[in-house]
């Protein structure tokens, strides 16, 4: 979450020293200038902190030195303490200490710090899954800093609105408030900002099946982010392109991407971004036949998730868990793994995650003969994600479908089907999946006595 446009501190010698005059000024004789002393230090420490990737330090100090201020002061020492969580990936915490600093911004008359709050108070509630209060509460952010004419803070909630509608299957609304906030972020020249963007709108691009507009996005996006210096969010966008290069079957350049991505994380202590990167690195691992590693990672991309309160990431390792342990054949903890992220995807909302699980649970019906919840849960999962574009997964459940049919005493409908599905994969570029998924469906064919679908 990015803040407000209040100054940022210039970097100064005593800087790595300040915690400790900090401590020399606390216990100083309690007069007027060793207070000034203690607030003083205490914010230079808190900002050192959190330039050098200390974030739970940061937290601390941040809080220490809200404890000595009042009014807007407070309100913005508590705000930095929680964009600090923010960047540890600590979503969760950061929800109490927002919504402590709210009403001392409203009190103040400082309308350009309450909507910064909202903000990052809004793109909280969205990252722990909570859609609906996220969408009023970024709006009412929207509408704040359109009524003071703040167009950097106008920027960053019309990105963050987009990521909700993206994550809610609004794709088409999705696209174009990102296009918004991108010419706003040309216009003031803030190329960190646009860098971000970028990265979330080849993310779109690329769930929509745009894989080689994706990758040019991805490439502009590392450039603008590395000649602003943003090395947290060059590491989120290194890990989206790695997952490109995984998808599309570049495993080298993707096991390449992913550790470059795992390094910046863990030197910058983005813990949110590498649960969902050791969850990547699972899934490639899988990719592969490593299956070994493959559930280790798995396992934990699960615990840190839970460690930050990221339930919409701890849905989707779930069901990539799921999925390993139906390729070992471990079908009752499967579906039980299924069930668990099926929930969550329901509770956070989101869909498209839930339109996979329905897909690969039904591969599992299927697998174990339950062929009428198989057809069930097929149709559930298409429906979903034909409605959110989601093109890659609603070609390969579609054909998977299609084969259901063909077993189940169906050669029309599955034909219909397999055609969609078939002429959908294709557009996209998605050849290995479909020669795959024809092999798979000459065999059901040739055993059910029909012709081929094609």
């Amino acid at each position: 979450a990015a803040g407000t446009d209040t100054p940022e501190f210039e970097i100064h010698p005593i800087d790595p020293f300040a915690e400790e005059l900090a401590d020399h000024a606390r216990r100083s004789p309690g007069d007027a200038e060793s207070a000034e002393l203690l607030v003083l230090y205490l914010g230079r420490a808190a900002e050192h902190a959190g330039r050098n990737f200390r974030n739970e330090a940061s937290v601390r100090l941040w809080l220490q030195h809200a404890e000595l201020n009042a009014g807007v002061e407070k309100a913005e020492s508590l705000r930095r303490a929680a964009a600090s969580h923010v960047r540890a990936g600590q979503t969760a915490k950061c929800q109490p200490i927002l919504r402590r600093a709210l009403p001392l911004a409203r009190k103040s008359g400082n309308r350009r710090l309450e909507g910064a709050i909202l903000d990052e108070l809004g793109n909280a509630l969205r990252a722990s899954g909570d859609v609906r209060n996220a969408q009023a509460t970024l709006e009412q952010s929207l509408a704040i800093h359109r009524q003071i004419d703040n167009p950097r803070q106008i920027g960053i909630s019309l990105g963050h609105l987009s990521t909700l509608y993206k994550e809610i299957g609004r794709v088409e609304l999705s696209e174009r408030t990102m296009h918004e906030a991108l010419v706003i972020c040309d216009r003031i020249g803030d190329g960190s900002l646009k860098g971000i963007f970028l990265s979330v709108l080849a993310n779109l691009q690329f769930e929509t099946g745009r894989t080689e507009l994706a990758e040019r996005t991805y490439l502009d996006s590392l450039a603008a982010l590395r000649q602003a210096g943003n090395r947290r969010s060059e590491g989120v966008a290194l890990g989206n392109l790695a997952n490109l290069y995984q998808l599309t079957d570049r495993t080298a350049q993707a096991m390449e991407g992913y550790e470059r991505a795992l390094a910046i994380h863990r030197d910058v202590g983005n813990r949110r971004s590498e649960g969902v990167l050791l969850g990547n690195l699972s899934n490639l691992y899988a990719d592969i036949g490593r299956l070994d590693l493959s559930g280790d990672f798995g396992e934990q991309a699960i615990a840190l998730h839970r460690e930050v309160g990221n339930r919409r990431s701890e849905g989707v390792a779930l069901e990539n868990l799921a999925s390993l342990f139906q390729s070992l054949g471990r079908l009752e903890e499967a579906e039980a793994t299924y069930a668990r992220a099926l929930a969550i995807h329901r509770e956070v909302g989101n869909r498209r995650t839930e339109g996979v699980t329905l897909g690969n649970m039904a591969l599992l019906y299927q697998l174990t003969g339950r062929i009428q919840q198989a057809e069930s849960s097929f149709r559930a999962a298409l429906a979903i994600l034909h409605d959110l574009g989601y093109a890659r997964f609603e070609g390969s459940h579609g054909c998977n479908f299609a084969i259901l049919l063909v077993e189940a005493g169906k050669p029309g409908p599955a034909k219909d089907e397999w055609l969609r599905a078939a002429a959908l994969l294709r557009r996209i570029g998605e050849l290995k999946s479909l020669e795959e998924k024809t092999v798979a469906m000459r065999r059901a064919c040739a055993r059910a006595g029909v012709p081929p679908l094609e």
